[in-house]
């Protein structure tokens, strides 16, 4: 008896477990980033020797301007380029963007890769700041904070396949579960549970949690120091509470975005912003390419 009322006040709070939750990230924010590629790069490999990679693109922070003289330091980094994001829906859709022309069913080829645009990780970078931490090896063998590009868009890939896995399950969608997750399982009821259980799985590393006081009352803190890293933990939340039916595709752009009742397209592609764009093009093609 006591299980069961457990179990009922859960199921009616479920829907607000998730506003009790709020992300922190600090990262390191440096002045700029650029793409730099390094003739070699080592990995240690634990009882043998080092995987060596050649020419690696990685994304460097290019050294901050720091406005003290003598700073305090944060493991070693000075204390003006910390800084720090309370994660938000919004950062998790700018995130998805990124990934938006990636056919995840083919899995995380030489087309995925170009399909995630550098310039887009290096204009996420400016905004949000990086764990330049990420990539020991880099700042060890060459003084340079960063990390690998490949590694990174591998990381979108894979945010974007759970992702997609979740959209599956949340629209019961079995043809697509079949497609991206491997199952033996045959009927739809096993298919369903196989998924479910595969998102559980891959719900990345695991998190630490903290009681924290806010102006609303005591609420749960999530620190991360990794935007990729907030976006698993925003999703592993997303799906606890149950609001994926809320999450739509724009028709438009293709971006994914959080959207209640009949709204079809996303902000920047509403309906009479779309119509305007059409109508603009079919009076240019009736003008011979002149407006």
């Amino acid at each position: 008896m006591v299980n069961t009322l457990v179990n009922t006040f859960l199921s009616d709070k479920k829907e607000e477990i998730g506003s009790l939750f709020s992300i922190k990230c600090n990262f390191i924010k440096f002045s700029d980033y650029e793409v730099k590629t390094l003739p070699e790069l080592q990995w240690p490999l634990k009882g043998g020797k080092p995987l060596i990679k050649k020419n690696v693109e990685i994304i460097a922070g290019v050294p901050p301007v720091v406005l003290n003289k003598n700073p305090p330091l944060i493991d070693g980094y000075p204390l003006d380029v910390i800084h720090e994001v309370t994660f938000q829906k919004d950062i998790f859709f700018e995130v998805m963007a990124l990934t938006k022309n990636v056919d995840v069913i083919a899995g995380f080829n030489e087309q995925a890769e170009q399909a995630i645009s550098t310039e887009d990780i290096l204009a996420l970078c400016r905004k949000y700041g990086i764990n330049t931490k990420v990539d020991g090896p880099i700042w060890m063998q060459h003084r340079i904070h960063g990390f690998e590009l490949m590694k990174f868009k591998y990381s979108l890939f894979a945010l974007h396949w759970r992702f997609a896995v979740y959209m599956a399950v949340c629209y019961e969608d079995y043809e697509l579960m079949r497609e991206l997750v491997p199952l033996t399982a045959q009927s739809d009821e096993q298919i369903l549970a196989s998924a479910k259980e595969w998102l559980t799985q891959f719900s990345g590393s695991a998190i630490n949690v903290s009681l924290c006081s806010t102006s609303n009352g005591f609420g749960f803190e999530i620190n991360t120091t990794h935007i990729i890293s907030a976006c698993d933990v925003f999703l592993s939340l997303m799906i606890a509470s149950g609001d994926g039916k809320n999450i739509k595709i724009c028709p438009n752009c293709h971006r994914v975005f959080f959207g209640h009742g009949n709204k079809k397209y996303c902000d920047n592609c509403n309906r009479k912003t779309v119509w305007s764009r059409k109508k603009r093009e079919e009076e240019k093609q009736e003008n011979g390419g002149n407006v």
